[in-house]
């Protein structure tokens, strides 16, 4: 199949795979654009999100730099949150109107969009087919494989109609309602999947690595891959296994190789035939279109029978994204995911990209690793600097000691991030923007720095231990390639992210795993003194003095992707704060007070512990709560006296009002 025909109908679902989101979302519009061309009162399906919002701004550009007519096209879109009114910034009808129709001067009489209030599913319907059906309808492949608001379960005859939001679908949306008293809608209307099927042609779109295991599932065919492949698909597939390991490998096998080591091959998979997208495969006219990311989990086997690329481009694909272990000089093995960095400031350049086939960059690697003796787990780049910044500084100046950051993500900006983000960079150079710069804060303090540059989707999506968590075992791996590690320095238990959250799972799964035989401490950092209620014996406290604050600005000023992205000033935040603890939580009266204090929570116990319970932790602060409770209840009692016929009658008046509270 070549790119030429990707828009013809075809007797079975092909993916077309582009090389980034830009280039998809180009394609699309292209489609659309001559579609309209074609027939001016086109009826095109809208979708929202992220996806989405590319094809809309490049079918902008065409509107207003070439003179592409809207002015008789019609619309209609995929759905809307029960109960949320037009204005507000989350419902689909805004984002449609704000990010399109108003833009390429869609008429109001030709705009039929879900609302959100009085909506009536059935007349909705009967608009659609009043207007001859949809033409063209556009759809976002959700991370589950479901389309509109369909989950798994819905039926491939269901129509327009209101359906209850899953937990999963509300935690994934939550990220856009993220201001004080909004929460997601419990409730939605949507397409049905058979409203979807009856479009006279589909353009499917999946990107990011996100979506890579829907895809993968969506491509499922029915029969077996061998009954499938030509003669010369087959001895290709033994190619990429001969490229691979040396050796070729009985067909039979080859699929399940590259299935263990394709980048987060490890999730848990539902069945295949549940999930809503596979319903595609019932429409003679559906175009896939995905970058290279979504494409990443997809059996090789399907990619050369069923994909627009060839042997080459396969092979290339499969090289990128496919998982390796590297063999240390120890004998113990390194799992290397698809996307992993190390950069040592001392050995390479800033822009010299780490190479698994170059012998100066795996020397540098193993002994970085050999050697270390404190090593900071982050989720995000900036996260160690933030969190571990002055302990940092003092190993790297100290004889005899290694230090070593390892960001576990890849840095790409949430989607509530994207909605807010004051800058042109497209996403994918936002990210490179954050792994660049943590490179760069790296080279200021001299600090070797290894990323693994997981999605965060993926690493909240398993908070497993082993195989089953990626993150997890590549992190066991590498702990287990660190004999002199004495201290580790993570995020702390009680941190709101629920990425921090994930990555202080995966450590501790880890260094469980690992057993460092020389671990003497672990912390979880970035805690506030004395706005926590944690009792002072589970607190670590690390003086700061004035050139280590010096430093670390400079250093965290590096991070200007935060200040483009959120607006956020990180590095006077940072020193305000350490600066804070040292004036707060320091005991007064010191001759030589430090110019600053940074606090953690010792874990070592819960580290080293047999099962993942907090409950010690958790015991602890519900002690504090019931102590609080009592204090309180013995506050209201006083308050009850005939004290209040004297004279601290105002002031008691006043302690009333704020038990009450309470």
């Amino acid at each position: 199949m070549s790119d030429s025909d990707i828009f013809e109908p075809k007797d079975k679902l092909n993916l077309s795979v582009m090389s980034d989101h830009a280039a998809i979302a180009k394609a699309a519009a292209l489609r659309i654009a001559q579609r309209l061309k074609e027939k001016p009162d086109l009826v095109l399906g809208l979708a929202t999100g992220a996806t989405m919002e590319p094809v809309y701004a490049e079918l902008v550009r065409m509107h207003e730099k070439e003179g592409l007519d809207f002015s008789k096209a019609r619309f209609f879109n995929l759905d809307h949150y029960k109960g949320l009114e037009s204005t507000n910034r989350n419902s689909y009808d805004f984002q449609l109107r704000e990010l399109f129709l108003k833009k390429v001067k869609a008429r109001e009489e030709n705009i039929n969009l879900v609302q959100g209030f009085n909506f009536d599913p059935a007349a909705y319907e009967r608009k659609i087919k009043d207007a001859g059906g949809i033409d063209i309808q556009l759809l976002g492949i959700g991370g589950e494989g479901h389309i509109g608001f369909n989950e798994v379960g819905s039926a491939r005859d269901s129509r327009t109609r209101e359906v209850t939001l899953s937990a999963r679908t509300k935690e994934d949306n939550g990220t856009y309602f993220n201001r004080p008293g909004e929460k997601v809608p419990d409730a939605a209307y949507t397409m049905g999947i058979g409203t979807i099927l009856e479009a006279k042609e589909i353009i499917a779109l999946a990107n990011n690595q996100n979506k890579a295991w829907a895809v993968r599932n969506l491509m499922e065919p029915t029969g077996k891959v061998s009954e499938e492949l030509s003669t010369l698909e087959l001895r290709q597939m033994q190619q990429l296994t001969k490229a691979a390991t040396g050796n070729p490998m009985p067909i039979a096998d080859v699929d399940a190789f590259f299935e263990a080591r394709q980048a987060d091959g490890k999730r848990d998979a539902k069945p295949v035939e549940d999930l809503p997208a596979r319903a595609l495969h019932d429409h003679p006219h559906v175009t896939l279109l995905v970058d290279e990311e979504a494409a990443s989990m997809t059996r090789p086997s399907h990619l050369l029978q069923r994909s627009n690329l060839k042997f080459g481009a396969v092979e290339a694909l499969l090289s990128k994204f496919s998982a390796q272990e590297l063999r240390l000089d120890d004998g113990k093995k390194l799992f290397i995911p698809a996307g992993f960095d190390f950069y040592d400031p001392e050995v390479m350049g800033l822009d010299e990209k780490f190479d698994l086939k170059n012998g100066r960059h795996v020397q540098a690697l193993q002994r970085v690793l050999q050697h270390a003796t404190d090593v900071s787990v982050g989720a995000h780049q900036d996260d160690v600097e933030i969190m571990a910044g002055p302990m940092m500084l003092d190993t790297v100046k100290a004889p005899n000691k290694q230090w070593l950051s390892v960001i576990v993500t890849d840095g790409a900006a949430s989607k509530s991030v994207l909605n807010g983000c004051a800058t042109e960079l497209s996403p994918k150079q936002l990210t490179d923007m954050r792994q660049l710069e943590q490179r760069k804060a790296a080279k200021l303090a001299n600090a070797p720095v290894i990323q693994l540059k997981y999605p965060s989707a993926t690493v909240n999506g398993h908070m497993g231990v082993g195989k089953k968590n990626e993150a997890a075992y590549a992190l066991g791996t590498l702990f287990a390639a660190t004999p002199n590690v004495e201290r580790v320095f993570g995020h702390n238990p009680l941190d709101k992210h629920p990425t921090h959250i994930a990555v202080f799972a995966a450590q501790t799964a880890a260094l469980r795993a690992a057993k460092p035989p020389k671990l003497e401490k672990a912390y979880g950092m970035e805690v506030w003194g004395g706005l926590t209620g944690l009792p002072e014996s589970m607190l670590s406290v690390f003086e700061v003095g004035n050139d280590h604050l010096v430093k670390l600005q400079q250093i965290i000023e590096v991070f200007q992707s935060q200040i483009l992205g959120q607006g956020r000033d990180y590095a006077t935040g940072t020193i305000a704060r350490i600066r804070g603890h040292g004036a707060y939580v320091s005991s007064p009266h010191l001759p030589n007070p430090p110019a600053g204090m940074v606090i953690g929570i010792d874990v070592t116990d819960f580290t080293r512990g047999q099962s993942h319970d907090m409950g010690g932790l958790a015991e602890s602060l519900l002690q504090r709560a019931r102590d609080l409770k009592v204090k309180v209840a013995e506050q209201h009692s006083v308050a009850e006296t005939p004290m209040l016929a004297n004279g601290y009658a105002s002031s008691v008046l006043s302690g009333r009002k704020l038990v009450r509270q309470l």
